[in-house]
Protein backbone atom coordinates (compact mmCIF):
# COMPACT_ATOMS: atom_id res chain seq x y z
CA UNK A 1 0.00 0.00 0.00
CA UNK A 2 1.30 3.28 -1.06
CA UNK A 3 2.34 5.75 1.62
CA UNK A 4 1.49 3.52 4.69
CA UNK A 5 4.51 4.97 6.16
CA UNK A 6 3.21 8.27 6.42
CA UNK A 7 -0.07 6.75 7.80
CA UNK A 8 1.59 5.19 10.39
CA UNK A 9 3.43 8.60 11.17
CA UNK A 10 -0.20 10.35 11.24
CA UNK A 11 -1.11 7.26 13.25
CA UNK A 12 1.40 7.86 16.04
CA UNK A 13 0.57 11.51 15.87
CA UNK A 14 -2.96 10.97 17.20
CA UNK A 15 -1.53 8.79 19.55
CA UNK A 16 0.37 11.40 21.04
CA UNK A 17 -2.08 13.85 21.30
CA UNK A 18 -4.64 11.47 23.46
CA UNK A 19 -1.99 10.17 25.50
CA UNK A 20 -0.90 13.74 26.36
CA UNK A 21 -5.06 15.15 27.28
CA UNK A 22 -4.68 11.90 29.43
CA UNK A 23 -0.95 11.93 30.80
CA UNK A 24 -2.01 15.61 31.42
CA UNK A 25 -5.16 14.92 33.87
CA UNK A 26 -2.99 12.16 35.45
CA UNK A 27 -0.22 14.55 36.75
CA UNK A 28 -2.13 17.32 38.22
CA UNK A 29 -1.48 15.94 41.65
CA UNK A 30 1.65 13.91 40.95
CA UNK A 31 5.39 14.28 39.94
CA UNK A 32 6.47 13.06 36.95
CA UNK A 33 8.75 10.50 38.04
CA UNK A 34 5.92 8.03 39.32
CA UNK A 35 4.23 8.92 35.94
CA UNK A 36 6.74 7.77 34.07
CA UNK A 37 7.51 4.84 35.70
CA UNK A 38 4.15 3.89 35.75
CA UNK A 39 3.12 4.21 32.52
CA UNK A 40 6.17 2.56 31.62
CA UNK A 41 4.76 -0.50 33.62
CA UNK A 42 1.10 -0.90 32.27
CA UNK A 43 2.58 -0.22 28.53
CA UNK A 44 4.89 -3.17 28.69
CA UNK A 45 1.63 -5.00 29.98
CA UNK A 46 -0.43 -3.61 27.11
CA UNK A 47 2.51 -4.42 24.81
CA UNK A 48 2.93 -8.03 25.87
CA UNK A 49 -0.80 -8.65 25.43
CA UNK A 50 -0.35 -7.28 21.84
CA UNK A 51 2.58 -9.41 21.22
CA UNK A 52 1.31 -12.72 22.45
CA UNK A 53 -2.18 -12.33 20.68
CA UNK A 54 0.28 -11.40 17.24
CA UNK A 55 3.00 -13.47 17.28
CA UNK A 56 2.45 -15.45 20.07
CA UNK A 57 5.24 -13.98 22.67
CA UNK A 58 4.51 -11.85 25.39
CA UNK A 59 7.97 -10.77 25.76
CA UNK A 60 10.65 -10.11 22.77
CA UNK A 61 13.22 -12.64 21.48
CA UNK A 62 16.09 -10.91 23.01
CA UNK A 63 19.54 -11.17 21.09
CA UNK A 64 22.38 -9.68 22.21
CA UNK A 65 24.08 -8.12 19.35
CA UNK A 66 24.42 -4.39 18.35
CA UNK A 67 20.71 -3.70 17.81
CA UNK A 68 19.90 -4.55 21.21
CA UNK A 69 22.73 -1.96 22.40
CA UNK A 70 21.21 0.60 19.76
CA UNK A 71 17.50 0.07 21.49
CA UNK A 72 18.77 0.47 24.73
CA UNK A 73 20.40 3.47 24.10
CA UNK A 74 17.43 4.83 22.59
CA UNK A 75 15.44 3.99 25.82
CA UNK A 76 17.98 5.70 27.75
CA UNK A 77 18.10 8.61 25.86
CA UNK A 78 14.73 8.94 24.34
CA UNK A 79 12.26 8.12 27.05
CA UNK A 80 14.56 8.50 30.13
CA UNK A 81 16.85 11.70 29.62
CA UNK A 82 14.05 12.98 26.93
CA UNK A 83 11.32 13.23 29.60
CA UNK A 84 13.22 14.37 32.05
CA UNK A 85 14.60 17.44 30.84
CA UNK A 86 11.63 17.94 29.29
CA UNK A 87 9.31 18.31 32.25
CA UNK A 88 12.21 20.24 33.96
CA UNK A 89 11.82 22.70 31.03
CA UNK A 90 8.39 23.04 31.66
CA UNK A 91 8.80 23.92 35.01
CA UNK A 92 11.44 26.89 34.45
CA UNK A 93 10.54 28.28 30.62
CA UNK A 94 6.26 27.23 30.23
CA UNK A 95 4.84 24.63 28.14
CA UNK A 96 5.33 27.10 25.39
CA UNK A 97 9.02 27.63 25.01
CA UNK A 98 9.53 24.04 25.57
CA UNK A 99 7.12 22.81 22.67
CA UNK A 100 8.78 25.30 20.95
CA UNK A 101 12.09 23.69 21.28
CA UNK A 102 11.14 20.46 20.75
CA UNK A 103 9.08 21.16 17.25
CA UNK A 104 12.90 21.51 16.31
CA UNK A 105 13.77 17.87 16.65
CA UNK A 106 12.62 16.64 13.07
CA UNK A 107 15.57 19.00 11.25
CA UNK A 108 17.90 17.50 13.57
CA UNK A 109 16.62 13.70 12.85
CA UNK A 110 16.78 14.80 9.39
CA UNK A 111 19.75 16.08 9.76
CA UNK A 112 21.35 12.85 11.55
CA UNK A 113 19.60 10.89 9.19
CA UNK A 114 21.95 12.52 6.33
CA UNK A 115 24.73 12.19 8.42
CA UNK A 116 24.38 9.00 9.76
CA UNK A 117 22.24 6.89 7.15
CA UNK A 118 22.99 9.03 3.96
CA UNK A 119 19.46 9.45 3.56
CA UNK A 120 18.94 12.31 1.06
CA UNK A 121 15.54 13.97 0.59
CA UNK A 122 14.10 15.59 -2.58
CA UNK A 123 13.81 19.55 -2.86
CA UNK A 124 9.85 19.18 -2.37
CA UNK A 125 10.09 16.75 0.89
CA UNK A 126 12.33 19.20 2.29
CA UNK A 127 10.37 22.09 1.31
CA UNK A 128 7.07 20.22 2.80
CA UNK A 129 9.48 19.28 6.58
CA UNK A 130 10.25 23.24 6.43
CA UNK A 131 6.40 24.00 6.18
CA UNK A 132 4.94 21.91 8.37
CA UNK A 133 7.41 22.68 10.98
CA UNK A 134 6.72 26.25 10.57
CA UNK A 135 3.26 25.67 10.87
CA UNK A 136 3.84 23.78 14.30
CA UNK A 137 5.71 26.83 15.64
CA UNK A 138 2.61 28.95 14.88
CA UNK A 139 0.60 26.58 16.65
CA UNK A 140 2.74 26.44 20.20
CA UNK A 141 4.00 30.25 19.82
CA UNK A 142 0.18 30.99 20.64
CA UNK A 143 0.09 33.79 23.64
CA UNK A 144 -1.77 32.16 26.56
CA UNK A 145 -2.05 34.50 29.72
CA UNK A 146 -3.58 30.93 31.41
CA UNK A 147 -0.12 28.96 30.46
CA UNK A 148 1.49 28.86 34.07
CA UNK A 149 4.56 29.65 32.29
CA UNK A 150 7.41 31.47 34.13
CA UNK A 151 6.75 35.36 33.29
CA UNK A 152 9.88 36.38 36.65
CA UNK A 153 12.57 36.20 33.49
CA UNK A 154 13.89 33.97 30.78
CA UNK A 155 15.84 31.45 32.66
CA UNK A 156 18.68 29.87 30.46
CA UNK A 157 19.25 26.85 32.46
CA UNK A 158 15.22 26.08 31.36
CA UNK A 159 16.33 26.85 27.38
CA UNK A 160 18.71 24.27 28.29
CA UNK A 161 16.80 21.64 29.13
CA UNK A 162 14.59 22.48 26.54
CA UNK A 163 17.18 21.53 24.14
CA UNK A 164 18.23 18.62 25.43
CA UNK A 165 14.59 17.25 25.58
CA UNK A 166 14.60 18.04 21.80
CA UNK A 167 18.16 15.98 21.63
CA UNK A 168 16.96 13.30 23.87
CA UNK A 169 14.01 12.13 21.64
CA UNK A 170 16.01 13.11 17.82
CA UNK A 171 18.97 10.95 19.22
CA UNK A 172 16.50 8.41 20.39
CA UNK A 173 14.46 8.35 16.99
CA UNK A 174 18.30 7.94 15.65
CA UNK A 175 19.37 4.90 17.72
CA UNK A 176 15.58 3.29 17.45
CA UNK A 177 16.60 3.25 13.01
CA UNK A 178 19.77 2.20 14.04
CA UNK A 179 18.54 -0.49 15.89
CA UNK A 180 15.61 -2.04 14.25
CA UNK A 181 17.12 -4.79 12.45
CA UNK A 182 15.04 -8.07 12.32
CA UNK A 183 12.94 -6.88 15.08
CA UNK A 184 9.33 -6.63 14.77
CA UNK A 185 7.85 -2.78 16.18
CA UNK A 186 6.31 -4.15 19.44
CA UNK A 187 9.55 -5.99 20.27
CA UNK A 188 11.31 -2.41 19.50
CA UNK A 189 8.78 -0.95 21.65
CA UNK A 190 9.50 -3.40 24.16
CA UNK A 191 12.95 -3.45 24.57
CA UNK A 192 13.01 0.74 24.42
CA UNK A 193 10.65 0.52 27.23
CA UNK A 194 12.49 -2.22 29.19
CA UNK A 195 15.71 0.06 29.00
CA UNK A 196 13.85 3.32 30.42
CA UNK A 197 12.05 1.31 33.01
CA UNK A 198 15.78 0.03 34.61
CA UNK A 199 17.02 3.38 34.52
CA UNK A 200 13.54 4.90 36.35
CA UNK A 201 14.09 2.21 38.76
CA UNK A 202 17.64 2.63 39.38
CA UNK A 203 16.76 6.78 39.41
CA UNK A 204 13.98 6.26 42.04
CA UNK A 205 15.83 3.51 44.46
CA UNK A 206 18.78 6.50 44.16
CA UNK A 207 16.24 9.18 45.50
CA UNK A 208 14.50 6.95 47.72
CA UNK A 209 11.18 8.31 46.01
CA UNK A 210 8.70 5.14 45.29
CA UNK A 211 6.49 6.50 47.99
CA UNK A 212 5.10 9.00 45.37
CA UNK A 213 4.79 6.01 43.47
CA UNK A 214 2.61 4.30 45.57
CA UNK A 215 0.81 7.14 46.42
CA UNK A 216 0.10 7.77 42.65
CA UNK A 217 -1.14 3.92 42.05
CA UNK A 218 -3.33 4.77 44.82
CA UNK A 219 -5.47 7.85 43.07
CA UNK A 220 -7.96 5.94 40.98
CA UNK A 221 -8.86 8.86 38.91
CA UNK A 222 -5.14 9.45 38.43
CA UNK A 223 -4.52 5.86 37.15
CA UNK A 224 -7.66 5.34 35.00
CA UNK A 225 -6.22 8.29 33.09
CA UNK A 226 -2.58 6.91 33.36
CA UNK A 227 -3.78 3.66 31.46
CA UNK A 228 -5.81 5.50 29.08
CA UNK A 229 -2.48 7.52 28.33
CA UNK A 230 -0.86 4.54 28.08
CA UNK A 231 -2.60 2.74 25.55
CA UNK A 232 -2.64 5.88 23.44
CA UNK A 233 0.90 6.52 23.62
CA UNK A 234 1.85 2.48 23.25
CA UNK A 235 0.10 2.76 19.96
CA UNK A 236 1.73 6.09 19.06
CA UNK A 237 5.42 4.27 19.78
CA UNK A 238 4.56 1.38 17.97
CA UNK A 239 2.61 3.27 15.09
CA UNK A 240 6.05 5.37 14.79
CA UNK A 241 8.66 2.28 15.02
CA UNK A 242 6.59 0.92 12.16
CA UNK A 243 7.06 4.16 10.02
CA UNK A 244 10.62 5.13 10.38
CA UNK A 245 11.14 0.96 8.85
CA UNK A 246 8.71 2.09 6.15
CA UNK A 247 9.54 5.46 4.86
CA UNK A 248 12.14 8.09 5.63
CA UNK A 249 12.94 8.95 9.26
CA UNK A 250 12.56 12.50 8.58
CA UNK A 251 9.27 12.12 6.79
CA UNK A 252 8.50 10.19 9.70
CA UNK A 253 9.48 12.70 12.60
CA UNK A 254 7.82 15.36 11.15
CA UNK A 255 4.57 13.67 10.32
CA UNK A 256 5.24 12.55 14.17
CA UNK A 257 5.35 15.49 15.22
CA UNK A 258 1.80 17.44 14.16
CA UNK A 259 0.26 16.67 17.38
CA UNK A 260 0.27 20.33 18.30
CA UNK A 261 -2.07 20.82 14.97
CA UNK A 262 -4.13 17.68 15.76
CA UNK A 263 -4.82 18.28 19.77
CA UNK A 264 -6.92 21.82 17.92
CA UNK A 265 -10.34 19.81 17.29
CA UNK A 266 -9.73 17.75 20.87
CA UNK A 267 -9.93 21.43 22.40
CA UNK A 268 -12.65 23.04 20.95
CA UNK A 269 -14.79 19.87 21.90
CA UNK A 270 -13.65 19.10 25.27
CA UNK A 271 -11.61 22.51 26.47
CA UNK A 272 -14.30 24.85 25.09
CA UNK A 273 -10.82 26.90 23.72
CA UNK A 274 -11.25 29.73 21.40
CA UNK A 275 -8.84 28.81 18.58
CA UNK A 276 -6.99 32.26 17.57
CA UNK A 277 -5.91 33.07 13.71
CA UNK A 278 -2.61 32.04 14.39
CA UNK A 279 -3.21 28.43 14.76
CA UNK A 280 -6.02 28.37 12.20
CA UNK A 281 -2.57 29.76 9.67
CA UNK A 282 -0.04 27.48 11.58
CA UNK A 283 -2.79 24.82 10.82
CA UNK A 284 -3.17 25.90 6.85
CA UNK A 285 0.81 25.90 6.35
CA UNK A 286 1.30 22.40 8.20
CA UNK A 287 -1.91 20.71 5.94
CA UNK A 288 0.20 22.04 3.10
CA UNK A 289 3.41 20.72 4.35
CA UNK A 290 1.89 17.26 4.90
CA UNK A 291 -0.01 17.28 1.20
CA UNK A 292 3.77 17.91 -0.27
CA UNK A 293 5.40 14.39 1.52
CA UNK A 294 2.04 12.91 -0.26
CA UNK A 295 2.95 14.76 -3.45
CA UNK A 296 6.42 14.14 -3.25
Amino acid sequence: MKYIGEIFSLAAALGWVGSSIFFEKASKNHDSESLNISRLCVSLVLLGVVGFFNKGDFVPKIAVDSSLSFLALSGFFGLFLGDIFLYSAYKMVGARISLLIMTLSPLVVALLGFILFRESMSQTQIAAMFLTCAGILAVVMKSNGNSGENKSGFSSKGLLFAVLAMMGQSIGMILTKAGIGNYDPISVTQIRFLAALGVFIFYLTFKQEWKKVYNFFADRNALTHMILGSLAATAGVTSLVQAMNLTHIGIASTLSSISPILVIPFSIVFFKENIKMQEIAGTFLSVVGISLFFLA
